[in-house]
């Protein structure tokens, strides 16, 4: 199995946490990365783009598992109130914010 596979199967693995903090470390080492750059010490030019790639993958895992939540999360507020009687509070407070004076 190439390496791109492996990695891609153990980003899948990750929950939102160890994601997260995957993504902090490769943003450092990118960040690293183009300091060495700058001072002349890279020697291989594509791990810029493997670095951005993976940090790519690992927010597109983090944007999956955010909708996984909100799709397994049970909504067990009420039902929305209808525009009338919000309207009628909002009316209300208004009247005792901008009456008094």
């Amino acid at each position: 199995m190439s390496k791109l596979n492996e990695r891609r199967k153990q980003i899948a693995e990750y929950s939102a946490g160890e994601a997260f903090r995957e993504v902090k470390e490769l943003r450092l080492k990118l960040f690293n990365l183009r300091l060495q750059r700058q001072r002349g010490e890279v020697k291989n030019n594509r791990i810029f783009a493997q670095t951005r790639k993976d940090i790519a993958r690992l927010l597109y895992r983090l944007t999956q598992l955010e909708g996984e939540e909100r799709h397994n999360k049970v909504s067990r507020r009420a039902r929305p109130r209808k525009k009338a009687v919000a309207n009628k509070k909002l009316g209300a407070w208004l009247a005792t914010k901008w009456i008094k004076r």
